[in-house]
């Protein structure tokens, strides 16, 4: 047998060690009792990124959206400059049919009908009488990384959205912070970026955002991780297992690294390590994230507030054996018993 199906076959035999207790509905209510009971609050003081510091984004709120809206097509600096429209010093074009003829992302087309000529007239770039390049270089901004300029930004942007989301809680009846819910969605594939998704993991950590509201980004992965795995023709759980693989390596222009998953996991700091380790290994050896969502799955049902006890096992216990099938499906694709008749009798006490 070759040796990429014995580690394969390991794998799975890990996953289905851990559905006996780790993964179990019991232990799961308890780690998260357990992990999420934290005296933790929101930090953005201890950064590079923060307030007086070298890093620190200096724009606009509205500029820290756009350019999150279009970061991952993008590089350096310049480039994304260049493609976008970013209101005020980050502008770099003088009218509308110069931005239209740089930019060259055909999803950036939406820029063209929302923005006012008159935008371009009054701008700091149009009355500087310097071209592009040398306006550029006189931006704070100028002479830094892709990575610090795009971590800064989300820091930025997500400091601002807490800001917000206290000074509502002093009026509102509503104490969720739904705002986070939104933008832990927007940027949930962040992580797998070559350029700054370990940074901006590292980050965001150093915030505790990941430990304060863990809700939140576990529901923004497993949404990401079923939209992007959901075409016209076929619903996630009937998608091709390798189809997630594929699409990240080509969403974005290639920038995205399907085995930065791992930033991705370490988010869930509810979930053991144990868990998470044997969950990548899966998922960096089989190509496949099926797996993984039954298992955040598993973890979320656990938040379901508005289930009852009963309900939540019930819903445990069906997700569980959506598992054992998948692990079921990667055991028959990896090996042909046909020809490895005694390896089959080897599987067959494997998974009793």
């Amino acid at each position: 047998m070759k040796t990429t199906g014995l580690i394969v076959l390991n794998c799975i035999r890990s996953i289905k060690n851990l559905l006996k207790i780790d993964l179990s509905y019991s232990e799961i209510q308890k780690q998260i009792k357990k992990r999420t009971i934290s005296e933790k609050k929101m930090n953005f003081a201890d950064s590079k990124f923060s307030k007086n510091e070298e890093y620190r984004f200096p724009y606009t709120q509205e500029n820290a959206i756009r350019i999150i809206d279009c970061c991952q097509h993008f590089t350096n600096v310049y480039e994304l400059l260049l493609n976008t429209y970013l209101p005020g010093d980050l502008n770099l074009h003088s009218s509308k049919e110069s931005l239209q003829n740089e930019v060259k992302e055909p999803i950036l087309e939406w820029l063209f009908d929302e923005i006012d000529e008159e935008n371009f007239k009054d701008s700091k770039f149009a009355n500087s009488n310097l071209d592009q390049k040398s306006y550029f270089k006189t931006l704070k901004i100028a002479d830094w990384s892709y990575e610090d300029f795009i971590v800064s930004t989300i820091f930025f942007y997500l400091e601002n959205l807490y800001v917000s989301y206290l000074e509502k809680k002093n009026f509102s009846p509503s104490k969720s912070f739904l705002e986070l819910k939104s933008f832990s969605s927007s940027i949930a594939l962040f992580f797998f970026h070559k350029i700054y998704g370990k940074a901006l993991f590292s980050a965001l950590q150093s915030t505790n955002v990941f430990t304060v509201y863990p809700e939140y980004w576990l529901s923004a992965f497993i949404l990401n991780l079923q939209s992007i795995g959901t075409t016209s023709f076929k619903s996630y759980e009937f998608q091709d297992r390798l189809y997630f693989y594929k699409k990240i390596e080509k969403h974005c222009s290639g920038n995205l690294n399907f085995f930065h998953i791992l930033f991705y996991l370490k988010t869930f700091d509810f979930i053991p390590k144990l868990v998470l380790t044997e969950i990548f290994k899966y998922s960096y050896r089989t190509r496949t994230v099926h797996v993984l969502y039954y298992v955040l799955k598993k973890y979320q049902n656990s938040f379901e507030e508005n289930l009852t006890e009963k309900e939540k096992e019930n819903k445990d216990s069906n997700l569980t054996k959506q598992l054992e099938n998948e692990l079921e499906n990667e055991l028959n694709k990896n090996f042909n018993f046909n020809e490895f008749s005694l390896f089959k009798k080897f599987i067959e006490i494997f998974k009793k």
